[in-house]
């Protein structure tokens, strides 16, 4: 049975999705977290907090 592989900071290029959850980030909304250098967007202060 094949592993799950989960992103790393630097393979989340897509920045009109959660880097956490990865559903859409309002347009709207401008939350980011830094994560190994690089700043990653998120979808809602939920998901700031347990970045």
């Amino acid at each position: 049975m094949p592993s799950q592989v989960t992103p790393t900071a630097t393979e989340h290029t897509d920045k009109d999705t959660c880097f956490h959850c990865g559903l859409p980030v309002p347009p709207s909304l401008d939350l980011a977290v830094t994560i190994d250098g690089h700043e990653q967007p998120m979808c809602c202060h939920g998901c700031q907090a347990v970045a």
